[in-house]
């Protein structure tokens, strides 16, 4: 499972570092005896097996240089973009966001790690909780972007401690005859945290439809317009073609059971400031062009590119597109966000219609000329 954590996100390795920090906390005195040996070896091998019979897998199928340039070429560019000043800044305007909703939750998570210093109990546990906790932070700041879902790293340990402050509080009300009356407290307080964060979710929670939440967490983003995309490409493409999206909305090819014309299913890394963006670009553009995609999306919605419009990247990149739709591809569909609705026009009034809002999803199928010629 530690080794799972760390396939499946890299930072997930501050947990292995965590996992043999407990362990060698706890053989300390006998260390370098036989059984500790081989503990900490069976821990690292079993910790390294996933990546090790993933890279094996990808060897054989011959895409481990794919793997390679993705996970450690791009992924040593895409870390090193943030300047520690902007990752400051990141996490000072992003903390708040995250520790909002639950805030007494933190409040006594923070007296959990605290708990050490007056808890018996806890100080026995000193090493587990205090590496715990800061390996479980370490993990949410390579790159500096502090993004509300880096801080999912944090949430076990977090719910670790507010039990700990919760247990501790208990115990020493209980020790004393004076505190026994309020020995309830610690979890009469637990049970107002917990009911102050739902009443401030309730909207999402309980009352918002699944798609009346998507729109209030997500905005412009067409998370939800993307589904019904999805089956409107589902019925209209060949079994067998392909699909390209440019905008990073990969979830189409999902909707729509179709697989990609190119393998940069979303363009963040296209217009990044790191010097394979332009390569990428030209491999993303020959790709598309070889593999002559039956019907074509172009997600015009900033949130989809992360767009910097300044950039001379972006700026050719967009150029190619309005060339490349132009010249082989007629307008099929239009999905126009405007804010509390949406407008689905499909077929030839597509050609026709003037989007009001400036998110717009167009649809592009291939020209019968252009696919005769294919």
């Amino acid at each position: 499972m530690f080794g799972l954590a760390f396939l499946m996100k890299q930072p997930g390795a501050l947990f292995i570092v965590f996992g043999v920090l407990y362990l060698v906390q706890h053989r300390w005195h006998r260390l370098f005896q036989r059984n500790t040996v081989m503990e900490l070896a069976v821990f690292t091998l079993g910790s390294v097996l996933p990546f090790v019979l993933t890279c094996l897998i990808l060897l054989r199928a011959g895409v481990i240089h794919q793997f390679v340039f993705w996970t450690f070429d791009y992924g040593r560019q895409y870390g090193s973009e943030q300047k520690l000043s902007d990752g400051i800044q990141n996490f000072l305007d992003m903390a708040p966001v995250v520790i909002g909703p639950s805030f007494f939750f933190w409040i006594m998570a923070g007296l959990g790690i605290t708990s050490p210093l007056w808890s018996r109990e806890a100080s026995r546990q000193t090493g587990f909780l205090g590496s715990f906790t800061i390996c479980s932070f370490l993990a949410v700041v390579p790159g500096f972007y502090f993004r509300e879902h880096y801080f999912v790293f944090l949430l076990p340990v977090v719910s670790l401690l507010v039990g700990v402050a919760i247990e501790c509080t208990t115990r020493i009300l209980q020790q004393t005859q004076s505190g026994r009356a309020f020995q309830y407290v610690p979890i009469i307080v637990l049970a107002l945290s917990s009911g102050y964060s739902l009443l401030g979710q309730r909207a999402v929670l309980f009352e918002l439809s699944p798609n009346a939440a998507c729109r209030d967490t997500y905005g412009a983003d067409p998370f939800v317009e993307a589904q019904v995309l999805g089956k409107y490409l589902e019925h209209q493409m060949s079994k067998d073609a392909t699909l390209a999206v440019l905008g990073s909305e990969p979830e189409l090819y999902f909707y729509s059971h179709r697989h990609s014309a190119t393998g940069y299913i979303y363009m963040y890394g296209l217009l990044e400031q790191q010097k394979f963006a332009f390569s990428m670009q030209q491999q993303m553009i020959q790709e598309v062009e070889a593999s002559h995609p039956e019907f074509l999306v172009y997600v015009d919605v900033p949130t989809s590119w992360m767009a910097r419009t300044d950039s001379p990247e972006e700026l050719s990149l967009r150029r190619w597109v309005m060339e490349f739709v132009s010249q082989n591809y007629e307008p099929t569909g239009i999905i126009d966000l405007l804010g509390d609705e949406t407008q689905y026009v499909w077929a030839d009034a597509a050609a026709t219609y003037t989007p009001r809002s400036p998110y717009v999803v167009r649809v592009y199928r291939r020209k019968a000329a252009v696919s005769s010629q294919g």
